[in-house]
């Protein structure tokens, strides 16, 4: 599947001028254009913004979102816009905390040589549990993941155009976190959500996310229990199970049929 360069948006926050520091750094040594999206702080949100995001999420959820995760929400969605709105047919993001372990050039010149049809690749999140880490196929040393479960983290991805519609469209109405979201091809429409392995973008030490901070804060003082009972969320909880087993028996049967294989141990090296 033959690509172009990409355009490379970074998220941060203008007031994050140590992230910046450090994303531009790696950025520039590598001579890649890139252009900062403006993060959405989102304790600075009047109520009203909150309550836009929350009132349909607790529909399908435990708990409101923080007014950080709300930020997150929102920052991450104004990226989705400006791809679906202004026609960018590739795009890779980045957030401001992103350590980037290999030539970007390189990289997305391996993906080009890619064969398989796909929309959205997680560049920066591993898959942590090897039993359901599938491969779909190799360019030199890398492989292209199928991962039929949940993973955490958005912190480095390429996308098309398509998907960038898919995913605006779709974050119009929240139904989990930003990065849980993404995997849920079954409600977003993203044909072809793939891994990459080995991992190539990690998040750098030493710059504390406020956001992870605000969440576990939150999940500690067990402000969820208000809404365990929720139905939409019992409802939607059955439903993404089932989701995955579906998912899960039928990456199964694919190796089975030789259309996927199994992961040697050079790409978790």
């Amino acid at each position: 599947m033959a690509t172009e360069q990409p355009r490379i948006f970074v998220i941060s926050l203008p007031q994050a001028q140590d992230r910046r520091a450090s994303i531009s750094r790696q950025l520039d040594e590598q001579g890649l254009d890139y252009e900062f999206i403006d993060a959405v702080h989102g304790k600075s949100l009047p109520r009203e913004e909150l309550d836009r995001i929350n009132r349909p999420l607790l529909k399908h959820y435990r708990r409101p979102f923080a007014p950080n995760e709300v930020g997150c929400y929102r920052s991450h969605g104004k990226v989705y816009q400006k791809i679906a709105e202004e026609g960018i047919p590739l795009a890779f993001v980045l957030e401001d905390d992103a350590l980037i372990k290999t030539d970007l050039k390189r990289l997305f010149a391996d993906i080009a040589r890619l064969k398989t049809p796909w929309e959205f690749i997680n560049v920066g999140s591993p898959p942590g549990k090897r039993n359901y880490i599938y491969v779909k196929e190799r360019v030199g040393d890398l492989a292209l993941i199928e991962y039929p479960h949940k993973e955490v983290g958005a912190h480095a991805y390429l996308m098309t155009h398509a998907a960038g519609v898919k995913l605006h469209r779709m974050w119009q109405n929240p139904y989990r976190h930003n990065d849980v979201q993404l995997e849920f091809t079954w409600r977003n429409g993203i044909r072809g959500y793939y891994y990459l392995l080995p991992n190539l973008v990690w998040v750098a030490e030493g710059l504390p996310s406020a956001l992870t901070a605000e969440r576990d804060a939150i999940n500690e003082q067990g402000t969820a229990l208000s809404a365990k009972f929720n139905p939409g969320y019992i409802a939607s909880s059955i439903s993404i199970s089932l989701h995955w087993t579906w998912l899960q028996w039928r990456a199964r049967w694919r190796y089975w049929r030789g259309e996927l294989q199994r992961p040697d141990d050079s790409l978790f090296e």
